[in-house]
C-alpha cells in the first residue's frame, strides 16, 4: 500500500506568524507613538516651564528701569524704553528665539506702579517622527517653530529709605533734655515755610533698632513723641524721667511708655552704601567767589540727567559751593569734613564718603553741615563700609539725611539749641548725648531716598 504526504505548509502556520507580527508591529507602533506624545508633552511642558525665567528676565529690567529713572523721573524712557500714551515699553529677543516685551505703566500716588511682562519661548518645529524613532533619531522640519507664551503682571511699591531715625545696633540715649519728635517739611499744617516748627510739631518721630539683643534701647531720661521699634526679641531700659508715646502722654510729663507704642517687630536688612559711579566724573573746580564769596569748589550740573554734575574728589575739606538749582553727586573715598559745604537755592547734593572694604574711617558733620533752610533731602550723606565713626557737635543745625549702616553717630550735645538734627538717618549705632533734639521729616516717605521698588502682588494672565 502506497501512503500519500502532503509535503506543503499549511496556510494556518503562516497565518500564525503574520498574526504574531502584526500584533508585534502594533504593539511597537502604539509603544513608539506612545513615546512620541510623551515627547511632545515634555518639549511643551520644557518650553512653558522655560518662559518664566525670560518672564522674570523682563520684570527685574523692569525694576532695573524704576530704580535708576524712577516714576517721577523723565528717564523712564531711556535706555531703549519707549513712551506710548504713558505707558513705557521694551523689547529683548534672544539668540535662542526667545523673546519677551514688558510694560511700565507709573503710578499716581497712592496707585503704584504696574509691571506686564509677557514671554514666548520657541518649541521643537516637528516633534519625532515615526521612522526617526524606529531608526532612533529626532525628526526635524523646517517649518517655523511654534511658541509656548505666558504672561505675568506685578505691582510693585517703592517703600522710603528713611521711615525714622533707625540704628542696626545699640541706642543710647544719655543725659536730661533728649527729644524726640517729627514734622512734615511740605505739609503747612506740620511746618512754617518747610521748616521745623516746635507748634506744629507732631509725634511721629519713631526711633528702631534691628538688633533684638536685651536692653538694646536705652532711653534714659529722654522725651520721644512717637513708637520705640526692636529687632524681635529686644527690650528697652528707662531712666526715671523717660517718657514714650503721642504727644498728650510727653506734652502731660507721663513716664515709662504709653500702652501700643512699643513693638520688637524690626525685621529690615539694610544694604551696603555703593560707590556711586566707576568713569565720567570730574575732579576738583577750583577756588571760585561767588556773590562776593570765595569758595576752594564750586560745583554744578545735573547728575540724574546726565549734564554734568558727577565730581571725584580724594578727600574733602575747605569750602565748597553748590550752584543754585544743581543736582551734584560727590565721591570721596577719603577722609571728608562736610561743615564747609554751603547749598545754593533748590541746590542738591549727595556725598558718597568712603571704600568698600576697610574700616576706621571718621566723617566729621563739624557744627553746620547740611541744608540751610532746604528740605532734608537736599542734602544726603551715604557713608560706605570703611567710614565707621560719624561725629556731630550741638549748637549747630543740620538738616539733610544719614546712611551709613557701618558706622557709629555720636550726637554730642550740651548747648540749648533746639533746632539740632532735622531729617533722618540709617546708622551702625546711636549715641545721643544731653540737649540733643531730633526731629524726623516724615516727607521723607514721600519725596526722599527709597529702598528701591519690591513685588507686592504676582498674577499670571
Amino acid at each position: 500500500m502506497k501512503l500519500k504526504t502532503n509535503i506543503k505548509p499549511k496556510a494556518s502556520v503562516l497565518l500564525v506568524t503574520l498574526g504574531t507580527i502584526s500584533i508585534i508591529g502594533v504593539g511597537l507602533a502604539t509603544y513608539l507613538t506612545m513615546v512620541k506624545f510623551e515627547s511632545q508633552a515634555t518639549f511643551r511642558s520644557l518650553a512653558w516651564n522655560t518662559a518664566i525665567p525670560v518672564t522674570e528676565a523682563g520684570i527685574e529690567e523692569a525694576l532695573t528701569q524704576l530704580r535708576y529713572a524712577d516714576t517721577t523721573n523723565q528717564n523712564l524712557s531711556a535706555n531703549g524704553w519707549t513712551n506710548s500714551g504713558g505707558l513705557y515699553s521694551r523689547q529683548r529677543t534672544f539668540r535662542d528665539g526667545s523673546q519677551y516685551s514688558v510694560s511700565i505703566r507709573p503710578g499716581v500716588a497712592p496707585a503704584q506702579p504696574v509691571i506686564t511682562c509677557s514671554a514666548s519661548v520657541p518649541m521643537p518645529a516637528s516633534l519625532p517622527s515615526f521612522y526617526g524613532m524606529l531608526l532612533g533619531a529626532a525628526g526635524t522640519s523646517d517649518a517655523s517653530p511654534s511658541f509656548a507664551s505666558r504672561t505675568i503682571q506685578v505691582t510693585v511699591t517703592n517703600t522710603p529709605l528713611y521711615g525714622g531715625p533707625t540704628s542696626l545696633g545699640l541706642i543710647n540715649m544719655n543725659g536730661n533734655n533728649v527729644n524726640v519728635d517729627s514734622f512734615d517739611s511740605m505739609d503747612t499744617k506740620y511746618s512754617s515755610n518747610g521748616r521745623y516748627d516746635a507748634s506744629k510739631a507732631n509725634d511721629h518721630g519713631d526711633l528702631a533698632t534691628v538688633s533684638g539683643l536685651t536692653n538694646v534701647f536705652n532711653v534714659g531720661n529722654a522725651n520721644i513723641k512717637g513708637h520705640i521699634h526692636t529687632g524681635p526679641g529686644g527690650s528697652v531700659v528707662l531712666g526715671p524721667q523717660g517718657s514714650v508715646g503721642d504727644a498728650a502722654w510727653v506734652n502731660g510729663n507721663k513716664k515709662g511708655i504709653q500702652a501700643g507704642h512699643f513693638s520688637d517687630d524690626m525685621n529690615v536688612q539694610f544694604a551696603d552704601a555703593d560707590v556711586p559711579f566707576t568713569s565720567g566724573s570730574q575732579g576738583p573746580s577750583g577756588p571760585a567767589t561767588v556773590n562776593g564769596t570765595t569758595y576752594d569748589n564750586v560745583v554744578s550740573g545735573d547728575a540724574s540727567l546726565g549734564t554734568g554734575g558727577r565730581y571725584q574728589f580724594s578727600t574733602l575739606s575747605g569750602s565748597l559751593y553748590v550752584s543754585p538749582g544743581a543736582n551734584v553727586v560727590l565721591y570721596v573715598p577719603g577722609t571728608a569734613d562736610l561743615t564747609g559745604i554751603v547749598l545754593g537755592t533748590n541746590a542738591t547734593i549727595k556725598v558718597y564718603n568712603g571704600t568698600k572694604t576697610g574700616s576706621g574711617q571718621s566723617a566729621n558733620m563739624g557744627t553746620g553741615a547740611g541744608a540751610s533752610g532746604g528740605h532734608s533731602w537736599n542734602f544726603q550723606y551715604y557713608g560706605l563700609p570703611s567710614v565707621t565713626s560719624i561725629s556731630y557737635s550741638a549748637n549747630a543745625t543740620y538738616t539733610g539725611t544719614i546712611y551709613a549702616p557701618q558706622s557709629n553717630l555720636s550726637l554730642s550735645g550740651g548747648g540749648n539749641n533746639t533746632y539740632d538734627f532735622v531729617g533722618c538717618f540709617v546708622v551702625g549705632n546711636l549715641s545721643m548725648n544731653g540737649h540733643f533734639n531730633v526731629h524726623y521729616d516724615e516727607a521723607l516717605k514721600r519725596f526722599g531716598p527709597n529702598r528701591n521698588f519690591v513685588i507686592t502682588s504676582w498674577n499670571e494672565l
